[in-house]
């Protein structure tokens, strides 16, 4: 046995001796217990290890089920999530919800949610789907065709503390209302496919001091940033050819 393995011997030693020792005990009965109680923390090791690594393997079996669901059949995702308030991260970019037709609470109640990824194939969302998410901060927007979502309600309720929105690179088109009265939104990314800014989209969105918009935009609609009374600086590019009525 090399030096550098009776230095870690002797140090395992020194743990194990309060565990077993006894005044009465002689020397070797003492050199007995601590053999054999190293032999146990061994063997609960041994245990443990093998428990981790099926940890593991069933984690990694989920993950491809997760990404490798197929959703394309689904027409009802409502309450999926539903009061799963110890989720704290959520990437549906993989789901393919073209033919979802609703999507009510879907993630209502999630309060530890601070983040979702969502899919191009999106086209329809309740206004209900992110009832009492109190933590979600950060949207991960890839819808390129939202149609359907509930009248002027914001669709991401009042209590949701959303301050980040990234569009993702394929979308042109933003839906009406979408962030309405998101007052707790301070930063807003656009992609240079987004072409229209529609109706009310960030109308009330006081939290916001500033906005630059793409080469893209052609145009902002009716109250696009209304009673934004937080904006300070609005940067506008040359292809901006329509600015409705008290799109500011």
């Amino acid at each position: 046995m090399a030096y550098h393995d009776l230095h870690l011997f002797h140090a395992w030693c020194q743990k194990v001796l309060p565990l077993v020792y006894d005044e009465s005990l002689s020397y070797y009965e003492v050199l007995c217990k601590i053999r054999n109680k190293l032999n146990e923390l061994i063997a609960s090791m041994g245990e443990l290890n093998e428990t981790v690594d099926e940890i593991k393997a069933a984690i990694a079996q989920i993950e491809e089920w997760i990404k490798n669901f197929d959703t394309s059949a689904v027409t009802n995702m409502s309450c999926m999530f539903l009061q799963c308030s110890d989720l704290s991260l959520v990437d549906v970019s993989s789901f393919d919800t073209s033919n979802v037709e609703d999507m009510s609470s879907m993630f209502d109640g999630c309060s530890n949610l601070t983040s979702i990824t969502f899919p191009e194939s999106l086209t329809t969302i309740e206004s209900s789907a992110f009832s009492s998410c109190t933590s979600l901060t950060t949207i991960y927007w890839n819808a390129i065709n939202v149609t359907t979502y509930n009248g002027y309600t914001n669709i991401f309720g009042s209590s949701t503390p959303i301050n980040t929105v990234i569009f993702g690179n394929s979308v042109s088109n933003i839906p009406n209302n979408v962030f309405l009265t998101c007052t707790t939104l301070t930063q807003v990314t656009f992609s240079n496919s987004v072409t229209n800014i529609p109706n009310s989209a960030f109308r009330g969105c006081t939290g916001l001091t500033e906005i630059t918009f793409p080469d893209s935009i052609t145009t902002i609609a009716d109250q696009a940033f209304s009673t934004c009374t937080g904006l300070t600086e609005i940067t506008l590019p040359d292809s901006v050819t329509t600015i409705a009525g008290q799109a500011f």
